[in-house]
């Protein structure tokens, strides 16, 4: 590793060792891509054995989180650009440790009804004891 005082640092490698990690990490993410197309429940049980803070997150919005990530991982392995991925990510894990604080995410969720937008679809969930809701936000009734 190049360490920089005025930039970020960089890191110096071969670059058949560069090309057997990228190539590597594509045929990984198409591999979990794949599994999550043939059998997304066993593709959730995996994802969550690797990013425990999953639980954390409403059913509906776990199911939304991992489709997302293993497509953007997918997608940057194959592209050599992970940047998107780890934005994911990292947006995934805020948004969980959200809803791992059942008073935190009453408030950001009643919050959102603030806004002259507000429509149905974004009142407040119902966040049990547990700290974990059954669904991010109640879905707009049906006409």
């Amino acid at each position: 590793m190049l360490e920089r005082r005025d930039a970020e640092s960089l890191v110096l490698t071969f670059v058949h060792r560069f090309e057997a990690r990228n190539e590597g990490m594509a045929v990984a993410a198409r591999a979990l891509h794949e599994l999550f197309l043939s059998d997304p429940a066993r593709a959730d049980v995996t994802m969550m054995a690797s990013v425990p803070w999953l639980h954390w997150l409403p059913d509906g919005e776990r199911r939304i989180c991992i489709e997302q990530l293993i497509a953007g991982l997918d997608a940057g392995a194959a592209t050599g650009n992970l940047e998107p991925f780890a934005r994911a990510l990292l947006a995934w894990k805020s948004t969980a440790e959200v809803w791992s604080d059942p008073e935190l995410a009453r408030r950001l969720t009643a919050a959102l009804c603030q806004w002259p937008t507000c429509s149905a679809q974004w009142r407040p969930a119902e966040v049990p004891a547990g700290g974990r809701a059954d669904r991010p936000l109640a879905q707009p009734e049906e006409p």
